[in-house]
């Protein structure tokens, strides 16, 4: 499954762009800007292990205006939030006995912090996990992304894909695997759409 934005909030932009608590608001920064140097500093950490600190240098030079750690440290805090189903989820996994990992663009700074949030710091089967960072291809890189490396390494026809975003569902469908979309913004509950893919 998907961690941001089925899971927890998708990082970067709810630490930068959630309304009044993001770090665009707090500094009063255009919010057209900020998005532009989110989206382009993603591929370039997300699909390596640097650094948190590098970011928000690389954040602060593409905006132009100086990010204080304390006010990121705030609004991590306060915009970066768990879907409150995800202790279901986790629950109807355990009753049927069913292996589960990450499929995710996420970088090496967020993928922990997300974790914590989830309660879930003990994880380490990474086996059935496919990070970007790790692996160093996103789900959208042309060739082997981290769909194609999935399929290699686990049998697609026995797998589920839990994604918000019907672009990455279509490709996971495109190799066999069965999808599921689910967003945490949306209004039904994972127990209600889990149910047809556990009976």
């Amino acid at each position: 499954m998907d961690i941001g934005g089925v899971l927890t909030s998708d990082p970067w932009q709810a630490i930068v762009l959630t309304p009044r608590l993001g770090l665009a608001d707090r500094l009063g920064l255009d919010r057209a800007t900020a998005a532009s140097a989110g989206d382009a500093l993603w591929p370039q950490f997300s699909l390596s292990t640097r650094r948190e600190g590098d970011y928000w240098v690389e954040f602060e030079a593409a905006v132009g205006t100086p990010v204080p750690g304390d006010l990121v440290d705030a609004a991590e805090k306060e915009a970066l939030k768990v879907n409150q189903d995800s202790a279901a989820l986790f629950e109807l996994l355990v009753r049927f006995d069913i292996e589960w990992g990450f499929i995710s663009d996420n970088t090496a700074f967020w993928y922990p912090k997300q974790l914590r949030l989830l309660g879930l710091e003990d994880h380490a089967d990474a086996r059935l996990d496919f990070l970007s960072h790790l692996r160093g291809v996103s789900k959208s890189s042309p060739g082997a992304g981290l769909f194609e490396l999935a399929a290699d390494e686990v049998d697609p026809n026995t797998t589920l894909v839990i994604d918000d975003r019907a672009h990455n569902l279509a490709r996971a469908a495109s190799l066999g695997f069965e999808t599921l979309h689910h967003s945490m913004d949306g209004e039904e509950p994972f127990h209600r759409s889990m149910r047809p893919h556990l009976e």
